[in-house]
């Protein structure tokens, strides 16, 4: 285990306990712990909840809340799940190596972090997790990547999420671009710092578009039926349609 300080909210808190080391079911089973995330415009950090009546968070100032989750110590692992092609490679470099940025932090804070690119929809994922969520035990994720949208607040609002510790997170408050700093979807942080950010675009082939396509709009002409194509992400024809028609998503 290392003692300097752990960046991102510090969410390894939930794979140590400060008097004894406890295993990740008895931590989960005691706390009421569910899983951590991670998001497009997301990164959250260790969360619970306790069984079905239980949606409104762990108990103030009690095991599992997030006072409680303050008290405790880093452990020596944090599992990442991520989307596909979202971290830095070296193709050059079989194994750990192979992730530079990722290699860096587990060489400067000795701690272990098992890493899995298998996040391809944000709607399957949250699906596949919900029930650990529900049930108040280990989903196997400590930190997840997903998108801000109608996941991350349902998460947010039934309890499965604790604020994060603003006291471990210096380098993302002094660095982080004003677009990302006091979200309309996660006021203040709480629950979210980014890990990346981008844009939908619209692109168009000129060999059979003999027109400059740069709204919704004329991507819905009727002459172009059938030959369109979206995102599968439910938030992304919605809020495209919302800005066709000068009506901002947040709001």
């Amino acid at each position: 285990m290392s003692d300097k300080p752990v960046p991102f909210g510090d969410p390894a808190w939930i794979r140590g306990m400060t008097r004894r080391r406890m295993s990740r079911r008895e931590l989960f089973r005691y706390a009421g712990a569910g899983a951590g995330a991670l998001g497009l415009s997301s990164i959250l950090a260790a969360c619970g909840v306790g069984g079905e009546e239980q949606t409104t968070g762990p108990t103030p100032g009690g095991e599992g809340s997030a006072d409680w989750w303050a008290q405790q110590q880093a452990g020596d692992e944090i599992n990442f799940t991520n989307w596909p092609a979202y971290i830095d490679r070296d193709f050059s470099i079989d194994g750990p190596g192979s992730r530079p940025s990722l290699f860096e932090f587990i060489q400067e804070t000795g701690i272990d972090v098992p890493y899995r690119a298998d996040i391809n929809s944000v709607e399957e994922f949250y699906a596949q997790i919900r029930p650990a969520l529900e049930s108040g035990q280990d989903t196997g994720h400590d930190i997840i990547v997903i998108t801000n949208g109608q996941e991350l607040t349902e998460m947010i609002q039934l309890g499965y999420l604790i604020e994060l510790d603003t006291s471990r997170r210096p380098n993302f408050d002094a660095n982080v671009g004003p677009a990302f700093k006091d979200p309309a979807f996660d006021p203040g942080n709480k629950y979210t710092m980014a890990w990346q950010s981008g844009m939908t675009g619209i692109a168009y082939n000129t060999k059979y578009v003999d027109e400059e396509i740069t709204t919704l709009e004329q991507m819905l002409n009727p002459k172009y039926a059938g030959h369109v194509g979206m995102f599968n992400n439910t938030a992304d024809a919605q809020n495209l349609a919302m800005v066709e028609l000068g009506i901002n998503p947040e709001t």
